[in-house]
């Protein structure tokens, strides 16, 4: 989840720098009516700044394309689409799927997406030792505040950082809606691991 951040964070100070991380993924394990799936997603954009005066991420801006997101199956792609994707209100979804025989939702009209991308935005400065980050998250249109359990390390040998985070979060946090299958509701709670790798 190459991040998208102005140029103009770089006049904060000299010591400061703005990396693309080497590797990054953000991973959902997502509960359905009949067990849970993971949807993963290796291609996020976006950038981190750095401050090597206070030692400290400064600021950090995420996103992430729905169409970027992988599951091993075509048709809970689909699926995964319509809940994150669609307005529900102009929708036919999700009174029905709205899936076509190809597993791909419709390109325009009112069962097209809109909300086609995850964001997440760093609230305040971490450090190496931070435990806690302050973010949030722009979801189907909806901004919500949460704080992440987060490990930072430093890799003095290759003058690289790692950044591992793993949460829960809720859907109707979101609004986020699933078919229900008969009267079966899904479980509400989204787990998620997100990891970043970048250069000193």
């Amino acid at each position: 989840m190459r991040f998208f951040l102005l140029i103009s964070v770089l006049v904060f100070s000299f010591s400061s720098y703005a990396f693309a991380p080497k590797e990054q993924s953000l991973e959902f394990i997502v509960p359905y009516t009949f067990g849970s799936h993971i949807f993963k997603s290796t291609q996020l954009d976006g950038e981190l700044v750095w401050d090597e005066a206070t030692r400290k991420i400064i600021q950090a801006n995420f996103s992430v394309d729905l169409s970027q997101i992988k599951v091993k199956d075509d048709k809970l792609k689909c699926h995964f689409e319509e809940s994150m994707g669609l307005d529900y209100e102009k929708s036919d979804y999700p009174s029905e799927h709205v899936c076509n025989e190809d597993n791909k939702l419709p390109t325009e009209g009112k069962n097209a997406i809109v909300f086609k991308q995850i964001k997440l935005r760093l609230l305040s400065p971490i450090n190496l030792e931070s435990k806690i980050a302050q973010v949030e998250w722009e979801i189907r249109g909806i901004k919500k505040t949460q704080e992440l359990p987060i490990e930072i390390n430093l890799i003095e040998s290759d003058n690289l950082f790692t950044l591992n985070a793993e949460w829960k979060m809720k859907r109707s946090d979101f609004g986020i809606k699933v078919k229900k299958f008969l009267f079966i509701d899904a479980d509400d709670t989204i787990k998620l691991k997100l990891k970043l790798i970048w250069s000193k």
